[in-house]
């Protein structure tokens, strides 16, 4: 057992050689990180899962049960528990709550209350949402134990310069004093054995030596005695109690050899301070605990007074939830109806595992060994959930564990008629042609026992999906992805017209207005402030504008322009005439 004040180290990736079959957490948390996914995204099965979907009703669903005391043995677990913890605080709450408090005995039972509130909390622990952690109690009972060991170390270390000294100071005395007279060797000795006791000898012996002898013998010796006893104690020492205890009986002892106590007080109230600490989080738990063993009956009195099925399930399954968690799953059982039963019977066979028949065109014909594997490894990578449940199975087998096993069916079951997840054949083993008319229930499980159509089933659907069974040829197309047209209509248009009315369009015309346009472009793209500082400027502002011989279009022909203002002013001359 390590010591309180002892820094621990946790080697999460080290398989520890002594121990049998031991594997480091890093090594499992792969495996427990799927199996986490597949649980939590799974979903309890169902007897309709176990049927084809016409056959499939409600009232197929309806012999489902679930038993009660799954969940009041856990209940009442969980109340003894909070009685036991109850007890814990109300006892150390009334003793803090006594005047004058008992400090001492509070110091003393420390370790013992400590020991107990730990495990009373790792009992609670399992049962999710409580404040249940202790990291913080230790952290404190660390601190406290290595507190007091530097006080009591810093104490001896005192110690041991005084004795120090008190060697150098009989030293002196053997090698300097010699020749004095009696007085000043025994001033000497007297100074030195205050070093090494509290008070001085008051009847002095006759010869200054005879008292040199003493202290350097009997009185020294017991000075190293109690120190060494103080060092056995830092030494030895595994509770908080035990050390405040050993310490503050050696008080009176000390005083004898050294004038400075050692000082517990501190120490002392901390250690009360921690049982206080305890006592509440204690008090404080109950009282959670009290709402949520309430909300537990609530959830176990509608189940009583309900008659419908799914509702009891679902009101069992709640209660769960609140005692351990919203992830916490219950799998209910319930029994196949006689006719779905006997059809499971027919398609696993008469023996204690499925019959192999259904894997014979594969496995003799198509000469793959595992074709469930094969089906299996091609799922995994396109589906997630069958990629945690390969990762789990993979890394049992890695563990040194059997890996579970998958086992196919089909339904409706007809006889030789291969299994449909891989290759098939065009025709039956007596040259009829293999026609599929009709849904088929593929389902592949690992079964924890051998299938009996009489028990109750019970487990986990992990995946489920439809698929179209393809056909030998298929009509495909091939599509792309291009840059479509921006829906944003064209900002400019060009407009050309043949330069001669000869009935058609002349290449060269058509390059020459192209050309020409990108010629006036150019120009327009000219701003008047690139211009202004050009001999240009003077003739700004100019316009470029298209031109035609007869005015068949819009235009902007100034001459003609000119023209027609000419004639318009002659007219109207000759109207004021």
């Amino acid at each position: 057992m390590p010591r309180p004040h002892a820094t621990l180290a946790v080697s999460y990736r080290d398989r520890i050689g002594a121990v049998a079959d031991h594997v480091p957490f890093f090594e499992l948390a792969a495996m427990i990180r799927a199996l986490r996914r597949l649980i939590l995204r799974s979903r309890p099965i169902r007897a309709t899962d176990m049927a084809m979907t016409e056959d499939a009703s409600n009232t197929t669903d309806i012999d489902v049960s679930l038993d009660t005391q799954r969940i009041t043995l856990n209940r009442d677990d969980l109340t003894t528990r909070r009685n036991a913890l109850a007890t814990f605080a109300s006892t150390l709450t009334a003793l803090h709550e006594t005047e004058p408090l008992p400090q001492a005995p509070l110091v003393t039972a420390i370790d013992t209350d400590l020991d107990s509130f730990v495990a009373l909390m790792r009992g609670i622990a399992p049962f999710a949402e409580a404040d249940t952690g202790t990291a913080d109690i230790f952290s404190e009972r660390r601190r406290l134990f290595g507190q007091m060991l530097e006080t009591l170390r810093a104490m001896t270390d005192r110690w041991q310069e005084k004795l120090d000294e008190f060697d150098e100071a009989i030293a002196d005395y053997n090698a300097n004093l010699g020749g004095e007279d009696d007085d000043v060797r025994f001033r000497a000795l007297l100074s030195a054995e205050r070093l090494i006791a509290t008070d001085n000898t008051t009847a002095l012996p006759a010869l200054p030596d005879t008292f040199r002898d003493t202290l350097n013998g009997a009185s020294r010796a017991a000075f190293v005695a109690q120190r060494d006893t103080l060092l056995s104690i830092a030494d030895s020492a595994t509770t908080l109690g035990g050390l405040h205890d050993n310490l503050a009986a050696q008080t009176a002892t000390n005083a004898s050899f050294h004038p400075e106590p050692l000082d517990l007080s501190v120490s002392a109230g901390e250690l009360v301070a921690l049982s206080d600490t305890m006592a509440r989080r204690a008090t404080a738990l109950v009282a959670s605990l009290d709402e949520r063993l309430a909300l537990v009956q609530t959830q176990l009195d509608a189940h009583a007074a309900s008659s419908d099925t799914l509702e009891r399930i679902e009101l069992l399954s709640k209660a769960a939830e609140i005692l351990f968690g919203d992830d916490f799953k219950l799998i209910p059982d319930f029994g196949l109806p006689e006719a779905q039963g006997a059809e499971w019977r027919s398609a696993w066979g008469p023996g204690a595992t499925p019959s192999g028949a259904l894997l014979d065109y594969q496995v003799n014909t198509l000469g793959r060994p595992y074709p469930v594997d094969d089906w299996f490894t091609g799922m995994a990578r396109v589906r997630g959930k069958m990629r945690d449940l390969e990762t789990t199975t993979r890394l049992a087998d890695a563990f040194g564990t059997s890996e579970p096993s998958l086992s196919p069916l089909q339904f409706p079951q007809r006889e030789n008629v291969p299994w449909l997840a891989l290759e098939f054949p065009d025709t039956l083993p007596d040259a009829t042609p293999l026609v599929i008319d009709e849904d088929k229930l593929l389902y592949t499980a690992h079964f924890a026992v051998p299938f009996s159509e009489t028990a109750r089933q019970a487990g986990l659907l992990i995946d489920e999906w439809t698929e179209v069974v393809p056909s030998r040829t298929e009509d495909t197309g091939l599509a792309f992805h291009y840059d479509r047209p921006n829906s944003e209509p064209p900002q400019s248009l060009l407009l050309a017209l043949p330069a001669d009315f000869t009935g058609s369009w002349q290449w060269a015309d058509l390059v020459d207005s192209v050309r020409e346009t990108m010629d006036l472009a150019k120009r327009r793209a000219i701003e008047p402030d690139q211009m202004d500082t050009t001999a240009y400027a003077r003739f700004l502002p100019a316009v470029i504008s298209a031109v035609t011989l007869f005015p068949l279009t819009a235009s902007l022909n100034f001459s003609f322009n000119n023209n027609l203002a000419a004639v318009l002013a002659e007219t109207q001359g000759d109207s004021d005439g």
